[in-house]
């Protein structure tokens, strides 16, 4: 899917009640055991094992504590604090899923799939205490691993057995696949899935193996090591502790989509009257997940901010216009900005030449194929298109369609249906007619692609000169004289 991503570096502070998560800190728990690890992956080393109060605890997530239920029915996780010590046991009860493998927090809400029950692919939304669950999507694999991104409000996931490579997704809040990486660099079967904010890296773990593996967003293999401590072959549960943004912080959320499948790159660029952006404008592509906008020290008051596009391709309309707010002061903004193409034009001129006399019908049929083409703007795939017209002497056409953004459209008009006394010029063809070409009142040099079929009539079988033949024929005829006169005198 995506073509090209980017990664955003943001400053963030993490504030919770009874403990901090620190940066590069993974919580890991197993299926089929009962043994935890929490592990520094900057220094790839073990801070401390701890045990889980019943085996298979993984659906986790870490904020303030580690929050656990318990992955199999009819048992029960419990709560522990920051280095694993237990705060509550038997608090978080299975009453409903086969296999909740995995777990993660926004720090509202906590997320898991089902792997093994409710479609094996249902991602499921329970508040911070496991309960009050409600289906949100189902992804389009079945699937297992799930982590919270907080730069992007996007979830991750990663497939497990019913996936053949373990592809990782990434999805709306809604359930809108946005993204696929692939992890051919690392096999498949990956089971756990944490997402890390400091540096918008991807961690799995692969069934039976107890290694870890860092990938940046295109799937490239960063970093990889076995876990440390007392071994952990089946690491299901894997979460960084939720980072929240630090107040004044407010992020802007920005995806780009050409509706008729167009990948080419435009610049969006953030501009606010006040606080400090990390970074002020990206390229992004339109089939990528687009970029986050991090602005930090905003005043009391609020701030204006507005989004605009630059450098995009030629004949496109947006709606980059939609993407303002005022009166900020924190917080997550949204802006999806579409492209929509312009059409493009075919003009045909017919043009019947000198031709005087009134028992020569002059009726004819005009067809007209552009190809690759499409009817819509919407529309992503381009089978062409077919323009039929019927009529008597000159006359002129104007054609609109929607061209193929990657290679442009060729359009060929052809005339049928002429009486026996007509001749025309042949079939007229126009190549690489690109989107939006087409007349622009306001520009000089812009003009619409037109292709002229000129008829002309025969009189016993010999045709009829146009003015260009007339004037050759003078010519010759001049020639001819200027002969003569040379040969009598």
């Amino acid at each position: 899917m995506g073509k090209i991503r980017f990664k955003l570096l943001v400053t963030v502070s993490l504030f919770v009640a009874g403990g901090v998560a620190q940066a590069g800190t993974l919580y890991i728990t197993q299926y089929n055991g009962s043994t935890g690890a929490i592990v520094d992956t900057d220094s790839e080393t073990l801070i401390n094992n701890f045990t889980t109060t019943v085996s298979t605890e993984t659906g986790i997530a870490v904020d303030d504590t580690i929050r656990i239920i318990a992955g199999f029915p009819s048992n029960a996780g419990s709560e522990y604090d920051l280095s694993g010590a237990t705060v509550n046991t038997g608090i978080y009860p299975n009453n409903a899923y086969s296999s909740l493998y995995d777990g993660t927090t926004d720090g509202l809400y906590n997320y898991a799939i089902d792997h093994n029950g409710n479609g094996n692919r249902t991602v499921f939304r329970f508040d911070r205490n496991w309960q009050n669950p409600t289906a949100l999507f189902q992804t389009t694999q079945r699937s297992s691993g799930i982590a919270y991104d907080s730069l992007t409000n996007t979830l991750w996931t990663t497939g497990g057995s019913g996936a053949p490579d373990g592809a990782i997704q990434q999805y709306s809040m809604d359930g809108v696949l946005l993204d696929e990486v692939s992890t051919a660099a690392i096999g498949g079967l990956h089971y756990g899935l944490a997402f890390d904010p400091t540096d918008g890296t991807l961690w799995t773990s692969r069934f039976g193996t107890g290694v870890l593996s860092q990938l940046d967003l295109s799937g490239n293999l960063l970093r990889q090591f076995t876990i440390p401590g007392t071994p952990l072959i089946n690491a299901f549960g894997l979460e960084f502790g939720f980072q929240a943004i630090s107040t004044g912080t407010a992020r802007f959320q920005i995806t780009k989509t050409f509706t008729n499948g167009s990948t080419g790159d435009v610049e969006i660029t953030l501009t606010c009257n006040g606080g400090l952006p990390l970074e002020q404008s990206f390229t992004i592509s339109g089939d990528g997940p687009g970029v986050t906008f991090t602005v930090n020290n905003l005043p009391d008051a609020g701030v204006d901010c507005e989004v605009m596009e630059s450098g995009g391709p030629d004949g496109y309309t947006n709606n980059a216009d939609a993407c303002s707010w005022t009166g900020v002061v924190g917080g997550l903004r949204t802006c999806a900005i579409t492209n929509t193409p312009e059409p493009s034009e075919f003009a045909v001129e017919i043009d019947f030449d000198m031709i005087e006399d009134p028992a020569i019908d002059l009726g004819w049929d005009l067809e007209v194929v552009c190809t690759p083409a499409a009817d819509a703007a919407d529309d992503t795939i381009f089978p062409g298109v077919t323009f039929n017209e019927s009529g008597t002497g000159s006359d002129e056409f104007l054609f609109t369609f929607y061209a193929d953004p990657e290679d442009g459209s060729d359009c060929t008009a052809t005339l049928s249906g002429l009486s026996s006394a007509i001749e025309q010029d042949g079939a007229c063809t126009i190549e690489e007619i690109a989107v939006g070409e087409a007349n622009d009142p306001d520009t000089d040099e812009s003009e619409t692609p037109t292709c002229t079929i000129t008829a002309t009539a025969f009189y016993e079988g010999i045709p009829t000169l146009g003015q260009y033949g007339l004037a050759l024929m003078a010519l010759l005829m001049l020639g001819v004289g200027f002969v003569g006169f040379r040969r009598f005198v």
